[in-house]
């Protein structure tokens, strides 16, 4: 909960409370109750409404309603006479009952209120682990050479939106960008397509306006520490590249350039600088996954390499060309170890638990690694078909090439993207394992970062300088496991494993 919430809250409660306290002067009520309607007033302006807090909003407004209603109904008793008698009793016991009645169900909306505000609260981004400051830019791009494979004009050209994250000059007197890029009418579009996507109502969403990132908008490039290996992220099919935020800042503030392709159509809502809002068109197939997969996996290479050529043009003074990396998540990591084979240019890649539609093919001789959830882990050990069985072959031989296979125990699918952090509550769907969500987070982070800096830019386990670029077989992936398990884990060591089958 934010600090206004928190306060307004105990405001509430308090208010409540004086309902049923015959102790407390009038006076004290009406100060008790003007300082609450002041506080909510605060509250909605300085940090904004959220419907978690409707119950204390409630609360606060009937509690003055009635507070001002008891102070005329009582002067206007003074009127009366006072000779009448009967049934005075069990109206009064009644009245009692009434706002005892009243006031309890008025305690239990603002604990729920509170309860909804911390479990599904304002998220705040893990701060980056790296030395530098991090800024972010967005870019528009237009491939005038393939068509929109999505709609049905043949004149509409294939257009992206590309979020890059790269170190910084600090820039500690500046607002952070927020997570939405759009303004609030296009966010409001942006989130009722993504609460959609969900299948919840379109206002569940309306707090995001106020999450922001840690990285700064449009600042400088750190030039002197230039030029930087470059890592490209490909989001899962239906999600988006908002939701890997903290890995793009994290890699970005170890002096990396991190550019995360929304691939349109793809996505639960891309919004772009018109304010057109594209939401997600369903393309695979489970019955038919390998061949529904190959097709929309060539459709995202392709817009990987447009990227890729774009980027090394606008940021040509900024980005190591003899060093670029890619990794994704779900059907994005799928999408990323065939990027190894057909993009000449990528050097290492990591796939985080996708299933991987390309089972054929020359090895790759390069580095990929391979991190699961314990979930997908578990789930295909249970399962005995040839396309599994041909997709652990590949994964198992990733070793042999300086990657491996991980699993982290305790997770599930979207353990790999930042909606872990959103709430505590996704452990119940199933979306998200029984890890705790901030510190599947750190794991995560740290793994592929040791994968990339061992792979990007030669730097073992002890962070000197190697010379063989650590391609010695499985040496990475026990490398990283024991980094995010066991030296970074500190009072959670034990919580966690991070496994090599």
């Amino acid at each position: 909960m934010r600090v206004l919430e928190i306060i307004l809250t105990v405001s509430a409660l308090l208010l409540m409370f004086s309902f049923v306290s015959g102790k407390l002067f009038l006076k004290v009520k009406l100060v008790l109750s003007s300082i609450s309607i002041t506080l909510c007033a605060a509250q909605l302006w300085i940090e904004g409404y959220r419907w978690q807090m409707a119950g204390v909003y409630v609360i606060v407004l009937l509690g003055m309603i009635l507070r001002m209603a008891g102070i005329i109904r009582g002067r206007s008793q003074k009127l009366l006479s006072a000779g009448q008698k009967t049934g005075e009793s069990a109206f009064r016991s009644l009245k009692r009952f009434c706002v005892v009645a009243g006031t309890a169900t008025g305690i239990l909306m603002v604990i729920g209120s509170a309860v909804l505000s911390s479990t599904i609260p304002v998220v705040k981004f893990p701060a980056p682990a790296g030395p530098y400051a991090v800024g972010i830019q967005t870019l528009h791009l237009t491939d005038s050479s393939r068509p929109e494979p999505q709609t049905p004009d043949p004149g509409d050209s294939r257009e992206l939106m590309v979020y890059v994250w790269y170190p910084a000059t600090a820039k500690n007197d500046r607002q952070t960008a927020p997570l939405l890029p759009g303004d609030r009418q296009s966010n409001r579009k942006l989130t009722s397509a993504f609460a959609g996507s969900l299948g919840i109502p379109p206002f569940s969403l309306d707090y995001w306006q106020y999450i922001h990132m840690n990285a700064y908008p449009n600042v400088d490039w750190l030039r002197s520490e230039g030029p930087y290996p470059l890592i490209l992220i490909n989001h899962g099919n239906g999600t988006s590249s908002l939701l890997h935020t903290t890995l793009a800042e994290n890699l970005a503030s170890n002096g990396y350039i991190v550019a995360a392709v929304d691939h349109t159509y793809s996505t639960a809502a891309t919004l772009f600088p018109d304010g057109t809002v594209t939401g997600f068109s369903e393309s695979l197939s489970s019955d038919h996954f390998i061949a529904t997969g190959t097709q929309l996996g060539n459709v995202w290479n392709d817009d990987n390499r447009f990227v890729l050529s774009q980027l090394k043009q606008q940021f040509a003074d900024y980005i190591d060309t003899d060093h670029i990396g890619i990794a994704g998540h779900s059907f994005g990591g799928a999408a990323a170890y065939e990027a190894m084979f057909s993009i000449p240019e990528l050097k290492a890649g990591i796939d985080l638990d996708g299933s991987l539609y390309t089972l054929t093919g020359p090895s790759l001789g390069k580095p990929f690694l391979f991190i699961e959830s314990e979930d997908y882990y578990n789930r295909k050990k249970r399962i005995a078909v040839p396309d599994i069985d041909a997709e652990e072959k590949i994964m198992n031989n990733a070793r042999l090439s300086g990657g491996g296979k991980l699993y982290i125990k305790g997770t599930a699918h979207f353990n790999f993207t930042d909606l872990q952090l959103y709430s505590s509550l996704l452990k119940y769907t199933g979306m998200t394992g029984s890890i705790d969500g901030g510190r599947s987070n750190e794991i995560v982070n740290q793994l592929v970062l040791d994968f990339f800096n061992r792979h990007l830019k030669e730097i073992h386990e002890d962070g000197e300088d190697g010379e063989d670029g650590g391609t010695a077989a499985g040496t990475d992936a026990g490398t990283a496991a024991r980094t995010a398990a066991g030296t970074n884990a500190g009072t959670n060591a034990g919580y966690v494993e991070v496994v090599r089958p």
